[in-house]
């Protein structure tokens, strides 16, 4: 079959394939059809919601309120794995004592826990 022969009979073919899908015994989709095609995205989404998204809030919840609850004197840890005495708290800094007279400044978030 020629390319031309293919497209003459796609042209004859096509006007009846379009009455067909107008006509009005054609099936109508329902709510539950196209409630069924939205479920697996839903699905996915709590999955996602529970396995992700709900655990890492809590912990981002946990970590701010043990920045927020260190004060002067706690023994801490920080994020590179020096440990030290709390000296000094800012808003934004906290200053440690890692050795007998050495003092070290900082960031708050770099605290990873603390040790007491």
């Amino acid at each position: 079959m020629t390319f031309l022969a293919l497209l003459n009979w796609l042209q004859e073919t096509a006007p009846a394939a379009a009455d067909a899908a107008a006509s009005p015994t054609a099936p109508q989709a329902t709510w539950v059809d196209t409630a069924m095609q939205f479920l697996p995205m839903v699905a996915i989404f709590a999955i996602f919601y529970f396995v992700l998204i709900r655990p890492e809030r809590a912990q981002r919840k946990k970590r701010e309120e043990m920045l927020g609850a260190m004060k002067k004197g706690d023994q801490v840890m920080t994020t590179g794995g020096m440990f030290g005495t709390i000296t000094a708290l800012n808003e934004k800094d906290v200053t440690l004592e890692i050795a007998d007279g050495v003092r070290v400044k900082f960031v708050r978030q770099s605290i990873q826990e603390v040790r007491n």
